[in-house]
């Protein structure tokens, strides 16, 4: 009996080692769309789907390439593959590709995230319209994002407007470091503040949020936090962004995209 017990407990320990290896392998091997040019599809189960950025091709998809088409994919080392045959090629043929080569292993890191970021769905809650409701406070912010660092002289903050609303909307935000709050009214949803060195310091974290009335509850309302970064701080990543602004070029960026990608897919604006 005890033999049995150790048999049995042996062949358990294989199968969720089996399984761990399975959801690891496929886990390992998803490719995700950082990039495309043209018109390309996905084919999942007979269903045939426009490509999007963070669209998921795995080995349940295949990808329909015409002329003029050109994509680019990321794997979760970090590695870019770019495709731009035309033909329909499945997940095998896909992770046969070779990766292109780019200018630092900051870009590795880079791609890393973007890969992680892919995974956990979070493109897909940040192009999400419409207005999010948490308990009785309602989520309007969208620029800065959470969590996100930021190298400028102004920051410009965003939110979504209330349909109908005629009174003033609040901007409040909050020092981490000092805990001091700061609330200004206004009828628009944009606003606009200078770093300099009053309100807005570089090298201080801050919190955000956007309310409908001059005294909210500060425990129930959800805040976005942001760090604006030193002239040191930036200095230690800034040759880093320079080699990886040269890969995103490559793909057919223009400077000004660059920016848009650093800021949305690495929460690093500048």
């Amino acid at each position: 009996m005890e033999n049995l017990l150790k048999v049995n407990k042996g062949y358990v320990l294989l199968v969720f080692l089996f399984l761990t290896f399975q959801l690891s392998f496929a886990e390992k091997n998803k490719l995700f769309v950082y990039k495309y040019e043209g018109s390309p599809k996905i084919e999942v189960n007979d269903s045939v789907k426009i490509v999007k950025k963070g669209s998921l091709l795995d080995k349940n998809t295949k990808l329909i390439m015409h002329r003029e088409d050109v994509i680019y994919m990321v794997n979760d080392n970090g590695d870019v593959f770019k495709l731009f045959q035309t033909g329909t090629f499945n997940h095998k043929e896909l992770l046969a590709l070779e990766p292109i080569t780019t200018n630092s292993s900051f870009a590795k890191t880079y791609f890393s995230y973007v890969w992680k970021e892919f995974t956990n769905s979070d493109v897909l809650r940040r192009d999400k319209s419409g207005v999010v409701y948490r308990g009785d406070d309602i989520i309007l912010m969208r620029y800065p994002a959470d969590s996100i660092k930021i190298y400028n002289n102004e920051i410009r903050f965003e939110w979504d407007r209330i349909p109908n609303k005629e009174k003033d909307y609040y901007f409040v935000i909050r020092n981490k470091e000092t805990k001091a709050i700061t609330t200004i009214g206004t009828p628009v949803n944009t606003i606009s503040l200078m770093i300099d060195g009053t309100l807005l310091k570089q090298g201080n974290n801050y919190e955000w949020a956007i309310t409908e009335t001059k005294f909210p509850n500060m425990n129930k309302t959800p805040f976005y936090s942001f760090h604006i970064l030193s002239n040191d701080e930036f200095k230690n990543v800034k040759k880093d962004l320079s080699l990886l602004s040269a890969d995103l070029k490559n793909m057919g960026f223009t400077s000004l995209e660059v920016q848009t990608a650093i800021c949305q897919d690495f929460k690093l604006c500048f």
